[in-house]
């Protein structure tokens, strides 16, 4: 009995530091993605995207080009859109609606400013879509050119 109780317990050891090994390959990666990712330009509240709440808009360098993020805040949640691109063309471009539980901004006091973000949706938008395509480009003359420069791969 002894024996077999040592023989579990050493190919658990093994498989839990199999399980380590790629759980740190693979949250390695991710992190490295993000990582790489380099603040370029950030911009707060501007006022053609007016909401409750507030915006920021913010220019990113990544591997691929460059990506903005837009977030925009209410009363009861967050929308960001993602687009990211290169000098060429938009790669790539998503939606995200977050809420927040416990009502949020519109219940400060009964919550105290605690409550959580939940995903609600996650959409991807068609990067040939007419007006798709006229968001991104609001949003990117938002940026000097010079900055636009470094979006290159």
């Amino acid at each position: 009995m002894y024996h077999s109780t040592r023989c579990k317990h050493k190919y658990r050891s093994k498989f839990l530091g199999l399980f380590a090994l790629i759980m740190g390959i693979t949250f390695g990666g991710i992190n490295q993605s993000y990582a790489a990712e380099q603040l370029l330009q950030s911009i707060a509240n501007h006022e053609a995207y007016e909401t409750t709440e507030g915006n920021r808009i913010k220019l990113l360098k990544v591997r691929l080009g460059c990506r903005i993020e837009a977030t925009f805040y209410g009363e009861t949640g967050r929308n960001v859109e993602s687009y990211v691109f290169n000098p060429q063309q938009l790669l790539y471009a998503t939606r995200y609606e977050y809420y927040y539980s416990d009502g949020g901004l519109t219940n400060l006091s009964e919550n105290h400013g605690k409550f959580a973000t939940t995903l609600d949706a996650q959409t991807q938008l068609k990067v040939t879509d007419q007006d798709t395509l006229k968001d991104f480009k609001q949003l990117k003359i938002l940026f000097p050119t010079q900055i636009l420069k470094q979006c290159v791969a």
